[in-house]
């Protein structure tokens, strides 16, 4: 992919009125990127900001000084000039995929969080269905070593009380607690039960071993074979339902690898505490996929659309320091 045509805000209020704008270049298909510093134009855009969100790909503005009212119009912003070709490159190889989650994200900031659970969910189940992902699949290694492992659920996660307090530990170390169908059974009736008993008032999530969590477990991401069914069980079993109806309740203490459902599901707590060797990772879309755990909900609630789109479509560990300036999490300890 050569590199994307860039407009100004003029010539973006051109293209707004021609309804097949993206169909002058085939590059213009993967993303919009608008030099925010070269509009020659006083009168304001006011038609812009819807124009741009219901544009089916990623929109990119590019520049250090925002426009009033643009502000929160764009995908993402990019205010230096390095910034923009790792973007721009990272869309290229999964356009798809990246195009499906700033959608997602879109609708995420409009919904309720019960309803944009769901909607993150049909879009992941579409990318499961779709090129992107299988070509994924295909190059990756982790395939041909790919077996079932039956695991109890009731030893995948401790869950204790002291009168209105609760702690609860993955406790799958040799997994890097990966969350993997067991596990999130596990997790799921340990959050229902919290929803479900007004007399809890706090609950302190940990994992056992060197890390909180290694995200999903890929050797069960071959063993999809009905997209829309997987739609169907994550909206009936996914944690993230049950953990965000009491997500005042919660503090998080994560450590060592926190990526993809790990950090994810941690987005919904009320408070996160990181040690200092926490690294965070959003690695879904670089996979032809996105946050599917709930990270399309939780984490822009954290951080704010635009960052979100970019930690997703970029995939780039993320140090605990950086993780606090951003907002992602709380404190480090």
């Amino acid at each position: 992919m050569g590199e994307l045509p860039r407009f100004t805000l003029d010539e973006l209020a051109d293209l707004s009125v021609n309804p097949n704008w993206a169909d002058l270049d085939a590059d213009a298909n993967i993303a919009l990127v608008v030099d925010l510093g070269k509009s020659t134009s006083t009168c304001p855009h006011q038609a812009l900001p819807a124009w741009l969100s219901a544009q089916p790909i990623p929109t990119i503005g590019f520049g250090e000084s925002i426009p009033e009212g643009l502000e929160d119009a764009f995908d993402l912003i990019v205010k230096q000039p390095e910034e923009l070709k790792p973007l721009t490159e990272r869309i290229g190889r999964n356009p798809i995929a990246s195009a499906v989650t700033v959608q997602v994200l879109r609708a995420s900031m409009c919904l309720s969080t019960l309803r944009a659970l769901e909607v993150e969910s049909m879009g992941y189940a579409t990318l499961q269905a779709g090129a992107e992902y299988t070509n994924w699949l295909r190059a990756s290694e982790f395939r041909a070593q790919s077996k079932r492992i039956t695991r109890r659920t009731d030893t995948l996660v401790r869950m204790t009380r002291h009168e209105s307090d609760v702690s609860i530990a993955l406790s799958d170390p040799d997994s890097a607690n990966a969350l993997g169908v067991a596990m999130r059974d596990a997790l799921s009736e340990a959050f229902q039960a919290v929803s479900a008993d007004a007399s809890i008032e706090s609950v302190a999530v940990t994992g056992d071993g060197a890390h909180f969590s290694a995200g999903g477990d890929l050797t069960e991401f071959t063993r999809v074979q009905d997209a829309s069914f997987s739609h169907r069980i994550r909206c009936l079993r996914m944690p993230a339902r049950y953990l965000a109806s009491a997500a005042h309740k919660y503090t998080f203490k994560v450590h060592g690898a926190c990526i993809g459902a790990g950090i994810e599901l941690a987005a919904f707590a009320h408070h996160i505490s990181a040690h200092p060797d926490t690294y965070f990772r959003l690695p879904e879309v670089a996979m032809g996929l996105l946050p599917g755990a709930g990270g399309c909900v939780s984490i822009p609630k954290r951080i704010g659309r635009q960052e979100a789109a970019r930690i997703m479509i970029l995939g780039q560990d993320i140090s605990a320091t950086e993780a606090l300036s951003l907002g992602l999490i709380d404190a480090i300890e």
